[in-house]
């Protein structure tokens, strides 16, 4: 079992590792939109969160040292110049 983890990674998305060490760009740990963030991932099912770290990592499973070990930015993206999105 203990092999299988290391050569797979995990398989459980612990968010709890992942938020500390999160990074962010025009946006601060507390704002608003990056509380909501945590919370949308919280309330995804197993498969979702594990679609969320391929989409962001392009593996769906933990690294061998966990997800404290993902460098995961959260950026605010450009806006035009009429302030739109």
């Amino acid at each position: 079992v203990e092999l299988a983890r290391i050569v797979m990674g995990e398989v459980d998305i612990e968010l709890e590792r992942l938020q500390p060490k999160a990074k962010y760009e025009g946006f601060g740990p507390a704002d608003e939109c990056v509380l909501w963030f945590w919370d949308v991932l919280r309330e995804l099912a197993p498969a979702q969160r594990r679609a969320f770290l391929s989409f962001v990592t392009g593996s769906d499973r933990s690294p061998v040292g966990g997800l404290g070990e993902v460098q995961l930015t959260v950026q605010r993206g450009p806006s035009d110049p009429a302030g739109k999105r």
